[in-house]
């Protein structure tokens, strides 16, 4: 299922399998002025990326069938979207997933609930890296390299860049 609302903004892919959750995330991205595009599915995802080129993905981590991990690996070994900024939302937030993630290419994530006002912040911090020059997939905003460091404990919500996350919209 995708679902489309016109705004000025870049395009956002939105994937998540729970329909109020997508619903959530859009109602976010709209109200900020972004395009949004929404699938359940990673196999949908994929699809709809490579005709609609979105310039970020939000993607779930656990889905059935293809979780977001999974998606992000097909997207970057896609030529045409391999340098796609790709946020992971999930209720996984252990240090090990989280190196897990960062390892696998993932550019953030944030973990659920989150807080609307990071969403954003990463959201355009990863788009404002993205069209810096010889910026690279997964890179870190305002790095050239790949994020290879673990939030401390305690901020795991964080990510790279950004403080504590607050408290749930």
């Amino acid at each position: 299922m995708a679902d489309n609302k016109k705004c000025d903004g870049p395009l956002i892919l939105i994937v998540d399998d729970a329909y109020a959750m997508r619903r959530l995330i859009q109602t976010h991205l709209q109200e900020a002025g972004f395009q949004t595009l929404m699938a359940e599915s990673a196999e949908d995802a994929l699809r709809l990326a490579k005709v609609n080129r979105p310039a970020l993905i939000v993607t779930d981590w656990m889905m059935p069938k293809v979780s977001g991990i999974h998606l992000m690996e097909m997207v970057r070994a896609d030529p045409s979207l391999h340098a796609t900024p790709i946020i992971i939302c999930t209720a996984k937030g252990t240090r090990a997933d989280v190196v897990e993630a960062l390892k696998k290419g993932v550019s953030d994530f944030i973990r659920k609930p989150f807080n609307k006002e990071i969403l954003l912040k990463k959201i355009n911090q990863l788009l404002s890296a993205a069209a810096a020059p010889g910026a690279l997939p997964g890179a870190t905003p305002g790095t050239d390299a790949a994020p290879e460091t673990v939030p401390p404990p305690g901020q795991e919500n964080a990510g790279p860049g950004s403080g504590p996350q607050g408290s749930p919209p």
